[in-house]
């Protein structure tokens, strides 16, 4: 678990040393800001097996380590000046008898919607890494909990913020946001755990608080289409507690055209195969020994937003062909993908059904 806690951690952390040491080699000292926040708010659980254990609301405490853009280059200004760095946050999620707590590291990625002469912002902020929940479900001595199987868990958040500038280094933080944690059923039972939150906070600037942001030229939008071919797998197990462990595989196509340099619109294919299937056509008495009917088809449609070599894209997509048809027929994934080089990428995504976790799969692509 510890190999996979580290990919998901290793956007931010790339994020980051990437832009210190850009600074660095331009011969600016790259600024720091601290931030402090207190949250507050609902659990939210999907799923009735877990519902009548939320005895008490959400709380939690973050510790963000963030570093300011000043125009290095023309993303900066594409993003408005945007922030990135890493995080800690520890939760209470409604139960600490039964949920524990659960303790996130991750990157993050904030950028302006609104600014007002530097005094006053109202941003969005996403969040992805791991988590450890210190209470997972256990046959003997925490039976009770249906909603984390594994103590090593995915963490995703995604929020908006209001920044009042009160001295000239500190910052008010007024946010809130939806926050998720599951194993992507790497291990059951798995229907997670999400809050809905708000948050009051404080940061400090370390550095200069007035220094000049530079004003790159943005190139022209030549290359508008591109193509992408991706190849993914992980493991899975399926919705009860044998603990047999499944492999899983995909292959998928991508169109994606550019209306913006930093917004991508798709469509795409995907073909799926999940030998956990078996498990459940054997449950309504269909032939679990034929692999074809491991195989499932669909068509997505995306939306990605693109920061430098990095991705965050989101799809949304419908079966045409699945023999194993009790859940959904449509599906998400979010992904994110690293631009290696001028054709290859790593890709790391969660794939759901109606906000439920399937499978966690790690792939490398080809684009062009």
């Amino acid at each position: 678990m510890r190999f996979i806690r580290h990919l998901f951690i290793l956007p931010g952390i790339v994020l980051s040393a990437v832009h210190v040491f850009s600074q660095q080699e331009t011969g600016q000292k790259p600024d720091l800001i601290v931030e402090s926040r207190y949250h507050h708010g609902l659990v939210i659980p999907f799923y009735d097996a877990i519902k009548y254990l939320v005895q008490d609301n959400a709380g939690g405490f973050e510790l963000l380590f963030g570093f300011p853009a000043y125009g290095r280059d023309y993303w900066d200004i594409l993003y408005g000046y945007p922030k990135v760095g890493g995080g800690y946050s520890c939760w209470d999620l409604g139960n600490r008898h039964v949920f524990g707590t659960a303790h996130a590291l991750y990157g993050f990625f904030n950028a302006p919607v609104i600014r007002l002469k530097d005094k006053f912002s109202l941003n969005y902020q996403v969040s992805f890494g791991a988590s450890i929940l210190t209470k997972p479900f256990d046959v003997y001595d925490n039976y009770l909990n249906r909603a984390v199987g594994s103590y090593g868990n995915v963490y995703f958040r995604i929020g908006m913020d209001v920044r009042y500038r009160i001295f000239r280094r500190t910052e008010l933080v007024i946010e809130s946001g939806f926050s998720h944690f599951s194993s992507g059923k790497f291990k059951s039972p798995n229907y997670g755990l999400n809050a809905l939150t708000g948050s009051l906070g404080i940061n400090y600037l370390f550095g200069d608080a007035e220094r000049e942001k530079l004003h790159p030229e943005i190139p022209p939008l030549n290359n508008r289409i591109r193509h992408s071919v991706i190849y993914a797998a992980g493991i899975k197990v399926y919705d009860n507690l044998n603990g047999i462990r499944y492999f899983i595989t995909s292959l998928s196509y991508n169109f994606d055209w550019s209306w913006k340099h930093k917004r991508k619109l798709g469509i795409g294919a995907d073909l799926f195969y999940d030998a956990s299937i078996a498990e459940a056509l054997a449950v309504d008495g269909v032939n679990n020994q034929n692999e074809a009917n491991f195989i499932r088809f669909g068509i997505h449609g995306s939306y990605a937003l693109q920061y430098r070599k990095l991705m965050m894209k989101m799809m949304l997509g419908h079966y045409l062909y699945s023999r194993y048809t009790d859940l959904s027929l449509v599906y998400s994934r979010l992904a994110l993908q690293y631009l290696l080089t001028n054709h290859l990428m790593l890709n790391v995504s969660l794939k759901s059904h109606m906000a439920k976790a399937d499978f966690i799969e790690w792939g490398i692509g080809y684009y062009w």
